[in-house]
C-alpha cells in the first residue's frame, strides 16, 4: 500500500494505529474476548472478517459462500471471524449455529 495515501487517510479521519482496548467480542459459547486479544492470538495469520446481522438477508444468503471459502483455505494460515452487528444474542446465535459460522 502507498504510505502517503495511508498517512493522508489517517490525518483526514484522525486515525491511529492503536486498537481500542474496550472493544469486546462475545463468542457463541458466551465468552467475551477483547478484540485486541483476538488479533494478538492470531498474529501472523490472515484474518477474514465477515460482518453480518440476523436482519440482513443478503448477509445470511452469503454464509454458504463464506463457509466454502473457509473450507477451501482450511490448510492455509487464515482465520475467520464472523461478527454480528447490532443484534440480539439469541438471533445471531441461532443463525450462527444453523449456518455453521464459528466462534472465537
Amino acid at each position: 500500500m502507498d504510505p502517503k495515501l495511508i498517512s493522508h487517510i489517517n490525518q483526514v479521519y484522525n486515525l491511529n494505529d492503536s486498537i481500542s482496548n474496550d472493544f469486546q467480542l462475545l463468542n457463541i459459547l458466551g465468552k467475551t474476548i477483547p478484540f485486541a486479544q483476538a488479533l494478538r492470538k492470531n498474529k501472523g495469520k490472515i484474518i477474514y472478517v465477515d460482518f453480518w446481522a440476523s436482519w440482513c438477508a443478503p448477509c445470511i444468503k452469503a454464509m454458504p459462500f463464506s463457509n466454502k471459502l473457509k473450507d477451501d483455505f482450511k490448510e492455509d494460515n487464515i482465520v475467520f471471524f464472523y461478527l454480528a452487528l447490532n443484534d440480539k444474542k439469541e438471533k445471531w446465535e441461532s443463525i450462527s449455529k444453523k449456518n455453521g459460522v464459528g466462534s472465537l
